[in-house]
């Protein structure tokens, strides 16, 4: 017999569906991002360097002023990166289960 524990939210594949029960998490700046799997995070923390460079660049020359958009470069790249949710954690302990509750101010 077989004494393997089952939980509910992982697939025989190790994809997690309950992001909030994820061991596949980052941590950018004061940021925690949650992952469905070990390939989702790690493709992240690959690109999440280039993807601020880049669009801290861009925004840059299409505005002609220095555009510090580093925290949109992550929210964007997370969500292109996972596709099954969303779950990020702040330093204060704030939980964004959506994009829409992420709001972000220019000052």
């Amino acid at each position: 017999m077989n004494n393997l524990t089952y939980n509910a939210s992982y697939r025989k594949s190790n994809i997690v569906y309950d992001l909030s029960d994820s061991p596949y998490n980052s941590t950018v700046g004061e940021f925690i991002f949650y992952f469905s799997t070990l390939a989702h995070k790690e493709k992240f923390d690959n690109n999440v360097d280039k993807k601020i460079d880049w669009l801290v660049d861009s925004l840059s020359r299409r505005f002609h002023v220095h555009v510090e958009c580093g925290l949109l470069a992550m929210f964007q790249l997370y969500q292109q990166v996972e596709g099954r949710g969303f779950y990020v954690e702040d330093i204060f302990g704030n939980i964004y289960k959506n994009s829409n509750e992420v709001y972000l101010e220019v000052v």
